[in-house]
């Protein structure tokens, strides 16, 4: 199976001159998975800092906490040195809200996204949710895979990665993994 390339749900390109706030920051996951709960602490700092743009303060806050907590665990958890530097980006556009996450993931760690980006791009999700919380629940406990599932069933979430070749190691891959809300979802809540 090829691995590289784009996958997952099809994402309209924002024009990054048309940003009403955008914040990049670089983290290193080891002081993630040292202190786990560094990850909730750096959503609910992110998405504090993106409430302001949104009526409901106390909704959006939650929403983007909540957004921001899966990826920021899924970048420690996935990535493949954890002493590497890696980047979490949050851009509001006015209707829409991108998060965009950048590391470098092991080969079975690549295409396990794949698999599941693929299989969540094209399954409803409300029988996804399903699916998943009765495997979880029968099969394998450990991995519950829910959390980016929930993204896409309560918020209308789409998500998209793009994968490229690390040269020279064909083991490893540059993966971008990018989450857009509406802003009327983040708002509903």
């Amino acid at each position: 199976m090829d691995l590289l390339g784009q996958v997952g749900d099809t994402l309209t390109p924002q024009d990054p001159a048309d940003r009403l706030s955008n914040l990049r920051i670089e983290l290193l996951p080891i002081d993630l998975i040292v202190q786990w709960r560094r990850c909730s602490k750096m959503a609910d700092f992110l998405a504090s800092y993106f409430e302001y743009h949104f009526e409901s303060r106390v909704v959006a806050a939650q929403v983007l906490s909540t957004g921001l907590n899966e990826l920021i665990e899924n970048l420690a958890k996935f990535s493949a040195d954890k002493q590497r530097p890696v980047s979490v980006e949050i851009s509001h556009f006015g209707e829409v809200i991108t998060f965009e996450t950048q590391n470098e993931a092991r080969r079975a760690e690549v295409a396990a996204l794949r698999a599941r980006l693929t299989r969540m791009a094209t399954t409803d999700p409300e029988e996804l949710f399903l699916e998943q919380l009765e495997h979880t629940a029968s099969r394998d406990r450990a991995a519950s895979g829910l959390g980016l599932i929930n993204l896409k069933k309560d918020y209308g979430a789409r998500l998209s990665a793009e994968i490229r070749a690390v040269p020279d190691d064909p083991e490893r891959f540059h993966v971008t993994l990018q989450l857009a809300l509406e802003v009327d979802a983040v708002e509903r809540g």
